[in-house]
């Protein structure tokens, strides 16, 4: 049987047209896979680093939990080696063991060594490092160096919440400086905490100061305007 000539010619023709599709097609077909795989890669990418960031976080809070556990252990510990002495007979064991807690635990000990030095001869040693400790944390809260007063807060946070004469040392330290600086503001953040304010006149200048800061963060406006409800 003889082939049809004109089924060759058009089969022939066929097969030269998708070639013909398949040469031109075949950049854009490769341009067009390539950027769908670009797309892929680079999803992929973003998504590595972001779970690399969420996994940095989760174990950066981790590791800051574990030192604030550790730090707790060790502030209990110092509690318990020197409050056999802090409420014995000895004094001079006393008078050794209040040097010890004020040094050690400096941010525990007002409410620790509350009433546990009235009456005693130790007092004014009490009373003094307390004072110096005081000072220590007003001017870090103060300090042009923006890590000296997050440390200052982070402490008086810790300890000094219910310590009047600390509260009126802030307040009035707070009543002399601008009040959009960064001192200033974390002084009022300290005095939003404080379980007590202070009254008469330092109370009224503390809320004119409050009432002067503009342009905080959300987190900070609004600590702020607790602050001034407090004070009103």
């Amino acid at each position: 049987m003889t082939e049809d000539p004109a089924k060759d010619t058009k089969a022939t023709s066929i097969r030269r047209w998708i070639l013909d599709i398949l040469g031109i097609g075949t950049p854009v077909l490769v341009a067009v896979l390539g950027w769908y795989l670009s797309r892929d890669i680079e999803a992929s990418r973003l998504q590595i680093e972001q779970n690399a960031a969420e996994i940095g976080r989760v174990k950066a809070q981790s590791d800051l939990l574990s030192a604030q556990i550790q730090q707790r252990i060790e502030k209990v510990q110092v509690i318990k080696d020197f409050l056999e002495a802090l409420t014995g007979k000895d004094e001079t064991a006393k008078r050794l063991a209040i040097k010890a807690v004020l040094i050690a635990i400096p941010d525990e000990a007002p409410d620790l060594l509350e009433g546990i030095t009235v009456g005693s001869p130790d007092a004014d040693i009490a009373h003094s490092a307390l004072d110096a400790r005081r000072t220590k944390l007003a001017e870090g809260l103060f300090s042009s160096d923006k890590s000296m007063r997050l440390t200052a807060l982070t402490a008086l946070r810790s300890g000094w919440r219910g310590d009047p004469a600390m509260v009126d040392i802030v307040a009035r330290r707070a009543q002399q400086g601008d009040p959009n600086s960064p001192g200033v503001i974390d002084a009022l953040l300290f005095l939003n905490d404080a379980r007590s304010l202070p009254e008469g006149d330092d109370r009224a200048a503390v809320l004119r100061v409050a009432q002067g800061v503009k342009g905080t963060d959300p987190a900070v406006a609004q600590a702020i305007k607790d602050l001034i409800a407090r004070l009103k």
